[in-house]
C-alpha cells in the first residue's frame, strides 16, 4: 500500500450478532486503521494534502468512514484536552484503578461542559462561572464533606451565595464552604477558640471566637445575634 502511494485505502466487512462491521486501512502520511459500524469506504471524497517532495498542495482520495471521523473528532480531542489539563494521578498496581479514576475525569469534565453551558443559557457572567480546577475541587469538597440534604419548601435563596462571593472579592482571609456542605445539616456545631475572627456572614463585621466545626468558619453566636442559623439556613 506504501509503494502505492497516498489515498490508498483496503476494506475488509463482517457481520457479528447481526451488526455490520466495516474495518478500512488508508494510507496517507502513514496507515490509517478504522472500524465502523455505520460508515464504509465509499463514496470516497478529494482532500488536499501537503506534498513535501514536490513542495505543493494535490489532491488525495479520501474513504467517507475518514471524513466522517475527522468531522466529528474536535469533541474527542476537546474532552481529551481538557482531561489532561488535571487528570488524577494514581499509582496503583491494579490496573481497573486508572480505569475508574479516568472515568471520573471523563465524568467531570462533561460534567463542567454541561455547567459552562448552562450558566451561558442563565446569563451568569464569565467571571463568576467555576474554571474547570475549581469545578472539581467544588465536587471533592461536597462528596468529601457532604452527607445528608434536608430539602427545603420554596425556591432556594442565592442571596448569601451572593453576598459570600462579593465579600470573598473583598479580600476575604479564609475560604468559605460550597453551598451543598453549607446546607447540608450535617455535623455543623458552634465551637469555642482561642483566636479572635470577623464573622463571615455577608453583612456581619463582628469579632466573635467561634468558629463552625465542619465549615471552619468564624460566626457569631450570641443572644443578641445568630449569625450562625442563618449561615447554614440561607
Amino acid at each position: 500500500m506504501k509503494k502505492k502511494g497516498r489515498g490508498t485505502f483496503e476494506e475488509k466487512a463482517t457481520s457479528y450478532d447481526g451488526v455490520q462491521l466495516r474495518a478500512v486501512k488508508w494510507h496517507d502520511n502513514r496507515a490509517v486503521h478504522l472500524l465502523s459500524t455505520f460508515a464504509s469506504a465509499n463514496p470516497t471524497i478529494s482532500v488536499q494534502r501537503w506534498d513535501k517532495k514536490k513542495k505543493e498542495t494535490v489532491q488525495v482520495t479520501c474513504p467517507s468512514v475518514v471524513h466522517s471521523y475527522n468531522k466529528s473528532m474536535g469533541g474527542v480531542d476537546l474532552l481529551d484536552s481538557l482531561i489532561a489539563l488535571y487528570r488524577t494521578k494514581i499509582r496503583s498496581r491494579k490496573w481497573y484503578h486508572k480505569i475508574v479514576f479516568h472515568m471520573m475525569d471523563f465524568t467531570l469534565v462533561n460534567a463542567r461542559l454541561l455547567y459552562r453551558r448552562d450558566c451561558k443559557d442563565c446569563g451568569i457572567p464569565k467571571k463568576e462561572v467555576y474554571s474547570l480546577l475549581k469545578f472539581k475541587a467544588e465536587v471533592a469538597s461536597c462528596l468529601c464533606n457532604e452527607r445528608k440534604v434536608l430539602k427545603k419548601r420554596g425556591r432556594p435563596s442565592h442571596k448569601v451565595d451572593r453576598d459570600l462571593v462579593e465579600k470573598k472579592r473583598r479580600g476575604s482571609a479564609s475560604s468559605v464552604p460550597s453551598t451543598p456542605v453549607r446546607q447540608d445539616h450535617t455535623d455543623h456545631w458552634p465551637v469555642w477558640v482561642e483566636k479572635k475572627g470577623r464573622c463571615k456572614y455577608p453583612g456581619c463585621k463582628g469579632i466573635v471566637k467561634v468558629q463552625c466545626s465542619k465549615c471552619v468558619t468564624y460566626l457569631c453566636f450570641t443572644a443578641d445575634k445568630n449569625c450562625f442559623m442563618n449561615f447554614h439556613k440561607q
